[in-house]
């Protein structure tokens, strides 16, 4: 307890010597709106900031794309196991689990590349590969095989984040930042949802295999599209050059 007052006793001199605007440690002051307005104030901008920026804009349409064929693995992976690889369901954490080293794998990979690549071809590498690696992967109907190739598509995944997040550091404004990455994530579940409604549905009536590859073709798809519609010239060590002389 004695330690505890020693400390708080000083920090209040420090907090007393900060000198800011009123409207920081008010920030009820910095808008007449308040509550679901100014929530749809901000997401409004937000989605004005995206549609007007063309590498936050493509950046979605790849999010859109790719995700409409992620989701299948999502829903029908499981099945894919029994069905398709003839082994027991049990044995789909595996595989699962050798996905997640592949993605750590690859996010290594993509730092160590991050210095020679630029973030576009590192982003749009990793998406067509990851399309790539879906395809081939709905081909298979050996388990060991299976597993080896779930490692080896599972690794452009570690690159995409590594791609992305620079592009999008750079082309948003600072004060922006969290709210454009809340509206890109949101409409990424949303999709990813929407895909995993669709597979389930589809399921029904077309193999898991066969919905495995059109995934993996939209995916790959989504990789192309970025490739031609991304500005080039990202790199993630600008970001650090940007911060410095800020």
């Amino acid at each position: 307890m004695q330690h505890q007052r020693s400390v708080i006793s000083g920090i209040c001199p420090c907090l007393l010597a900060l000198r800011a605007p009123r409207a920081a440690f008010h920030p009820s002051l910095l808008s007449e709106k308040s509550g679901l307005k100014a929530v749809g104030s901000e997401l409004s901008a937000s989605f004005r900031l995206i549609i007007t920026t063309r590498v936050l804009l493509v950046a979605v349409g790849m999010a859109l794309i790719a995700m409409l064929g992620a989701g299948a693995i999502e829903a029908l992976g499981v099945i894919f196991v029994s069905q398709r690889l003839h082994v027991s369901s049990s044995l789909y954490g595996p595989l699962v689990a050798t996905g997640g080293v592949g993605i750590l794998v690859g996010a290594v990979l993509a730092g160590l590349l991050a210095t020679r690549m630029t973030s576009k071809t590192i982003l749009t590498g990793s998406v067509f590969l990851l399309g790539l690696g879906l395809v081939i992967y709905g081909f298979q109907t050996w388990y060991v095989a299976a597993f080896l190739v779930y490692f080896l598509l599972s690794t452009p995944n570690g690159g995409v984040e590594v791609g992305f997040a620079p592009m999008m550091l750079n082309a948003t404004p600072r004060a922006m930042i969290g709210r454009v990455q809340a509206v890109m994530e949101t409409v990424m579940f949303g999709t990813s949802l929407v895909s995993i409604a669709l597979a389930g549905a589809a399921s029904q009536f077309i193999p898991v295999w066969l919905i495995f590859v059109i995934s993996g073709v939209l995916m790959a798809l989504a990789g192309l599209f970025g490739w031609f519609a991304l500005p080039g010239g990202f790199r993630p060590k600008g970001i650090e050059t940007q911060t410095a002389s800020d």
